[in-house]
């Protein structure tokens, strides 16, 4: 049944991608966010992390490539893309990917993956405002767990200055 599920996410959402752009053309859509290039390329991001959840690496980055040709400024197809590139294990596009997708739509859910990418780096204090937006946010499903993870943050942040300060001392004492 699983596997049944996993099936399924990808089939239903090309399904959809194919009814947003079949009702109307692409080449008369408009900035709105109701317009079927934004909507299809949401759909292609959705489409292309549930392909990459699945280890299906191609296909995901040919939906991804399809849903960056129809609109680019979309917040959810750049997360789709930093997301992509993480785990492609090309970092300095994955960076850039997250930056511009919180630029677009600087939203819980994107503040949240970009900590994820910047902890995985070790660069806890460039995390930290993201986990803390996300944390405040209590409409975001995640909101306890950006709360956790920015209070370990703070944690490990003032660990690493006690550490410091110490070895500081140290040497003076030496000296």
């Amino acid at each position: 049944m699983i596997k049944t599920a996993y099936f399924i996410r990808p089939v239903l959402a090309a399904s959809l991608v194919s009814l947003v752009l079949g009702s109307s053309s692409t080449s008369n859509w408009t900035e709105d966010s109701n317009s079927s290039p934004h909507l299809a390329a949401e759909l292609y991001a959705r489409l292309s992390l549930a392909y990459l959840a699945q280890g299906q690496t191609k296909l995901a980055f040919k939906r991804l490539q399809q849903g960056l040709t129809l609109y680019q400024n979309n917040g959810q197809i750049q997360l789709a893309l930093a997301m992509y590139k993480n785990h492609e294990q090309q970092w300095q596009a994955s960076e850039q990917a997250f930056k511009r997708a919180f630029a677009i739509q600087p939203s819980s859910q994107i503040a949240f993956n970009f900590d994820h990418y910047l902890s995985q780096r070790k660069r806890c204090k460039q995390a930290l405002p993201y986990l803390e937006q996300a944390g405040k946010d209590v409409d975001y499903a995640k909101h306890k767990s950006a709360q956790i993870m920015a209070n370990q943050c703070k944690v490990r942040l003032f660990t690493n200055q006690i550490t410091n300060n110490n070895k500081v001392s140290k040497t003076k004492i030496a000296g």
